[in-house]
């Protein structure tokens, strides 16, 4: 692009501004900026929230970036662009200011850039200055546009490799798609040393096709040669090619998607026709269906086609048989693909069914194989399932149900009108579907077999055998868990934010506990105290990337603080909670639960010992259950007592329980 005598005269007259009368800040190279010593550690410039002035080689348009209404662009340093640690990211994020001249600026510019040094998201960045203005100032114009630096896959497989290399152009050269449909717009890639390393969209070129559906990156098993800006992350970095130019294509295998089966709940005399379409830039010459009965080995059955259809057979299977399939195609050139593409446990997904003559368990929907990526075998299917309902309808947006109290017996179905109470075993039709993670079913019918048969007892657990990442977290999803002698170790896991959420551990690791139960608040409605101890119980479920357990109601928690003249332990007839709000003015809130009908008396009393007030003291016998009384802070004429500290007793059955309060006026 040929700069107008008009541009040049703006920025000739810029430069004279500047070397006139602007202030003057630091000269600092990018290399100085950029270099860290460990990034694997932390990857924070040392000169963050300075103000310097950057002198840089412009890589691309200010406007080709997808960074919303901002402008942006890749510099390198104009004397050492190939050097490690020599590439930069300058940004103006407020575009209604036009002194910067910023977008007078096109690739191949040197110029001198002054803003403050910033992190975002992992990428050192130089934030122009903009309040007072400081325009940008051209040293030179039409300078080539440096080589990209060729790398490997393990160049860019990790922030400690890849943040040397942070904003300088690169390219991968004979880098294979490992896949093309990773989270976020991103493909893995890898070239022979099998690291994997990701593209992504970060140019407007990509990101605007891709949300239009117009693109999509090359097959998996294709062999591409990708340049682009190495951009980073707080933990990896990415290699974003600018335009259709950074991507080449040197062979690709067959396009397999659509993949289905027939039926697609099996019984012992069925065959199951599976059927793909498949695609390719030449001519597919072969597909294969390849399955495995009960872990068994690999059988290969020959798949035809008409067009893009291709087909092949499963033979029929026992009653209770496990299966699992992929499908392989070839095309003329010898290229070859499977789909799907990793089929490893240890990080891919299978295709999965299991063979029933007396219809599906919850264990087939929920048992995810052993698979990383571990999808439900009937993801996307309408199935009939039968269960016991585990929970109330006025506590989730739906029903918790199972059909054991044992791994993988738990689902929860959304979208149920009918009422129904714990207890009642249920037949239940819907759609299988995944929510991040939380697999549940979107019901459209339901039929009550039969009224209050009784709900499954809790599993027992230790908290470390369900927390994130635990082996058996997934298997115990949807299921009714108990967790006993636990600690609340964490009152606030997302400070300063609260979500409701809190950690107990048993000493086994550390497990949060939610609040998506419409009957239990969780930090949100009364105090969690750090320490308290008990027991909880609750359905494990998965959200935001954590495996939590979420109590039905407050009579799923029983967690006590231990104070004076309290056990070493849980009481079993009754319990006493903290006051809430603690300290507190004027008024506070005192819960407590009593096992068995009996006469229970709760006062407070002051520091010596002298009763204060009477909250509850009658010679007729409690309901048994959850009760809650409030306090006032006034004493038995009615008048307000002084600040200070108070206890307050309650006495039932022979026991007695005492806990601190605080009051402050």
């Amino acid at each position: 692009m040929k700069r107008s005598c008009l541009h040049l005269l703006l920025l000739t007259g810029i430069l004279c501004f500047c070397q006139l009368g602007a202030q003057t800040y630091p000269l600092r190279t990018i290399e100085e900026i950029q270099f860290v010593s460990d990034p694997a550690t932390s990857d924070v410039s040392p000169f963050l929230g300075d103000t310097v002035t950057v002198r840089g080689l412009l890589m691309n348009d200010v406007r080709s970036l997808s960074v919303g209404e901002r402008w942006a662009s890749f510099v390198v340093d104009p004397e050492s662009p190939s050097d490690p640690w020599n590439g930069f990211f300058v940004i103006q994020h407020d575009t209604t200011v036009t002194g910067t001249f910023f977008t007078t600026l096109l690739p191949g510019d040197v110029a001198h850039f002054t803003g403050v040094i910033e992190e975002f998201s992992g990428l050192t960045q130089l934030a122009l200055l903009t309040d007072p203005i400081v325009p940008v100032v051209l040293e030179s114009f039409d300078n080539p546009l440096p080589a990209p630096v060729e790398l490997s896959s393990e160049d860019l497989t990790n922030l400690a490799n890849g943040e040397q290399w942070e904003g300088q152009f690169v390219r991968l050269s004979n880098v294979t798609i490992r896949d093309n449909q990773f989270s976020g717009n991103r493909a893995l890639v890898a070239d022979s040393s099998n690291w994997l390393a990701f593209l992504d969209d970060y140019f407007r070129f990509y990101r605007e096709r891709f949300d239009n559906g117009t693109f999509s990156w090359p097959a998996n098993g294709s062999v591409v040669h990708a340049t682009g800006f190495v951009r980073g992350f707080p933990s990896t970095v990415s290699l974003n090619p600018r335009d259709f130019g950074d991507l080449t294509v040197l062979s690709s295998p067959p396009v397999i998607n659509s993949v289905d089966r027939n039926p697609e709940i099996p019984a012992s005399l069925d065959d199951v026709t599976v059927s793909a379409n498949i695609t390719d830039t030449g001519i597919v010459t072969a597909a294969s269906l390849h399955y495995s009965v009960n872990a068994g080995p690999w059988l290969v059955a020959p798949m035809s086609g008409s067009g893009d259809l291709w087909s092949g057979d499963i033979p029929s299977q026992g009653d209770g048989s496990a299966l699992r399939y992929f499908v392989s195609a070839t095309d003329n050139d010898g290229n070859t693909t499977r789909f799907p593409e990793d089929t490893s446990r240890a990080t891919g997904e299978m295709f999965r069914y299991f063979v029933r003559d007396n219809g599906l368990l919850i264990r087939d929907v929920q048992d995810d194989g052993g698979y990383r990526r571990g999808n439900s075998a009937y993801l996307g299917i309408r199935v009939w399932l039968r269960g016991v309902v585990m929970s109330a309808p006025n506590q989730f947006t739906g029903y918790f149900i199972q059909d054991a109290d044992a791994p993988w017996s738990g689902l929860f179905v959304s979208d149920i009108a009918t009422v129904l109470e714990i207890g009642d075993l249920i037949d239940v039709h819907g759609m299988i579907v995944e929510d991040f993670g939380f697999t549940r079913m979107d019901g459209d019918s339901v039929v009550l077999v039969q009224n209050n048969i009784g709900p499954f007892a809790p599993v027992v657990l230790n908290t470390g055998d369900i927390n994130t990442g635990a082996s058996q977290s997934e298997a115990y999803e949807s299921v009714l868990v108990r967790l006993e002698n636990v600690t609340v170790t964490d009152t606030m896991p997302d400070s300063p934010n609260n979500f409701g959420e809190f950690i107990i551990d048993d000493g086994s690791g550390g497990l949060r506990v939610d609040d998506l139960s419409e009957q239990y608040e969780g930090n949100l409605g009364s105090e969690v105290i750090l320490g308290s101890v008990g027991a909880l119980q609750g359905f494990l479920i998965y959200q935001f990337s954590d495996f939590k357990v979420a109590p039905r109601d407050n009579n799923d928690v029983d967690l006590m603080v231990l104070g004076i003249d309290n056990p070493a332990g849980p009481i079993k007839d009754f319990v006493l909670h903290q006051n809430y709000p603690n300290p507190f003015n004027p008024e506070t809130r005192i819960r407590f639960y009593l096992k068995d009908g009996q006469q229970a008396r709760l006062e407070v009393f002051d520091v010596l010992g002298q009763r204060v007030a009477s909250l509850l003291d009658g010679p007729e016998s409690q309901p048994a259950g959850w009760r809650e009384v409030s306090w006032n802070g006034r004493n038995f004429a009615g008048q307000p007592v002084a600040s200070g500290v108070y206890l307050y007793r309650l006495q039932a059955g022979g026991q007695a329980l005492v806990r601190k309060m605080m009051l402050m006026r």
